[in-house]
């Protein structure tokens, strides 16, 4: 018997990324499907030391549900979910976070310089600045003490 023409085309039947997500991220991806074509969230004052606007697109959603590169909003958007829990916590006079947005490459070496300066000026002596930084397609966090 050959079998050749039964496994030529077993990557059909292979699960995709999304089918291997946990339960509540294919349902997030579901309720998203009748969504506008992003979530805009309005982060506060005291979690990056701004007020800014992020918008999560939801092709970023799939991207992040399928582990593919993230976008920075993403990562803001966690950021700012960690700020609450640590909030809850009573946990958030221990860190401080730096916005990925602005010393993301779009801003000069100086204006990314003056933006971690003035974080970290805003730290008290006891607490962590959590800093994440792609190195190319590679995600880092850098903690200053």
């Amino acid at each position: 018997m050959d079998y050749g023409e039964f496994t030529k085309d077993m990557t059909t039947f292979a699960p995709t990324p999304i089918q291997n997500a946990p339960v509540t991220l294919r349902f997030l991806l579901r309720m998203v499907k009748h969504m506008r074509p992003a979530i805009q969230i309005t982060t506060p004052y005291d979690v990056f030391g701004i007020q800014r606007k992020c918008c999560i697109m939801i092709e970023s959603l799939k991207d992040f549900s399928s582990m593919r590169p993230i976008a920075i909003a993403c990562l803001g958007a966690y950021i700012m979910y960690l700020y609450t829990r640590m909030e809850s916590l009573r946990t958030l006079n221990l860190y401080k976070f730096v916005d990925v947005g602005s010393i993301s490459c779009g801003s000069s070496k100086e204006e990314r310089a003056q933006l971690l300066t003035t974080r970290l000026l805003g730290t008290d002596y006891d607490q962590l600045l959590l800093i994440p930084y792609n190195f190319g397609n590679h995600w880092t966090l850098v903690v200053i003490n």
